[in-house]
């Protein structure tokens, strides 16, 4: 029984820790996948969810995963940073890891947030035409130059997938990219010098491309 025992523990401890090798590797797999798929510079920080990774993994199911990217650009506007909490993450493990097959990640909910500072706003509306400068201090937005009067403090907010700065018959708008696909801006706050973009996502589909190895 003793024998029997020792031999269950070993076990135990052997798929432990093939299933965190395994967790660890795939989360690299998919921190390269996103890179590629969404155009950052670098690859993501990615941590999947799930109390025992190699069934999920053999069914194909994960029921969250976390994503967060340092300074990257996407269709010519900066960010400081994105976070992505995804959840009901669903994908073939032979597809996508045991093959050269193009695949999919696939999310059915999720959220997160994107992050500007006042010079990457600034750099995204002289890009769009619009010759202002944003500040942003102490938990507000200063919108100068151009044809604003002065200076003046202004309050943001999300109407049809733009940022919107507006104070009195000042208005400027700000078109944001679909950082990421099926993404909807809902909200916006400012948090000391940076702006928070707050997004929900449903039904996210991540194509991996064709290994050529």
């Amino acid at each position: 029984m003793r024998k029997l025992l020792i031999a269950l523990v070993v076990l135990v401890v052997v798929f432990v820790g093939a299933d965190f090798g395994l967790r660890v590797w795939a989360q690299s797999w998919v921190a390269g996948q996103l890179r590629e798929s969404l155009g950052l510079s670098r690859s993501p920080s990615v941590s999947l969810g799930g109390i025992l990774f190699v069934p999920e993994v053999v069914s194909g199911h994960i029921p969250s995963a976390s994503v967060h990217a340092g300074g990257f650009t996407s269709d010519g506007v900066h960010f400081e940073q994105a976070t992505l909490d995804l959840r009901d993450i669903r994908f073939s493990a032979s597809q996508l890891f045991l093959s050269h097959h193009e695949g999919s990640i696939r999310a059915r909910t999720g959220d997160g947030s994107v992050a500007m500072t006042g010079a990457d706003m600034t750099a995204a509306l002289h890009d769009q035409g619009l010759p202002v400068t944003v500040q942003l201090a102490g938990g507000e937005i200063r919108l100068s130059g151009g044809s604003v009067p002065g200076e003046v403090t202004v309050q943001p907010s999300i109407e049809g997938g733009l940022l919107v700065l507006r104070s009195g018959g000042v208005s400027v708008s700000l078109n944001l990219p679909e950082v990421v696909p099926g993404l909807d801006y809902r909200e916006v706050r400012i948090e000391g010098n940076a702006g928070q973009l707050l997004f929900t996502v449903s039904n996210v589909v991540f194509v991996v491309p064709r290994s050529s190895s």
